[in-house]
């Protein structure tokens, strides 16, 4: 999640585990280095690509809300590049990656539409030109 690193995750859970095994001496727990280590995606709300994200699904949905959420995406490693990034799109993580994956195709057709708004934003354009 934003403002987390690995070092502060791990100790966290280090001291989790102690305080568990003091309450029982029964419990064998052990920790195992990540499989996969990803950083968080911590664009700030003063990037120019959130105002015009905020905006276009404004205009779309009625709705700009912003918020972090505890899965990985490659915009984190976009995002350390120094591409400012945000991650926009269609349906619900509930039902993302499952054996009966779907998206609700208005919610396709107003991606779609807000995609069009950020990209034909003139403030994106001047700042790419600058």
């Amino acid at each position: 999640m934003p403002g987390e690193d690995r070092e502060s995750v791990w100790k966290e859970f280090s001291i989790l585990l102690n305080e568990l095994r003091a309450r029982d001496s029964d419990l064998s727990v052990e920790m195992e280095e990540p499989m996969l280590e990803d950083y968080s995606l911590e664009t700030s709300q003063n990037e120019v690509i959130v105002a015009i994200a905020r905006e276009a699904c404004l205009k779309v949905c009625a709705k700009d809300r912003v918020l972090g959420v505890p899965y990985g995406t490659d915009a984190s490693k976009l995002s350390r590049a120094g591409i400012p990034s945000i991650v926009l799109g269609p349906g619900s993580i509930d039902q993302a990656h499952t054996a009966v994956e779907y998206v609700d195709l208005n919610q396709v057709v107003a991606a779609t539409e807000i995609y069009a708004r950020i990209m034909l934003a003139p403030q994106l354009e001047r700042q790419s030109k600058g």
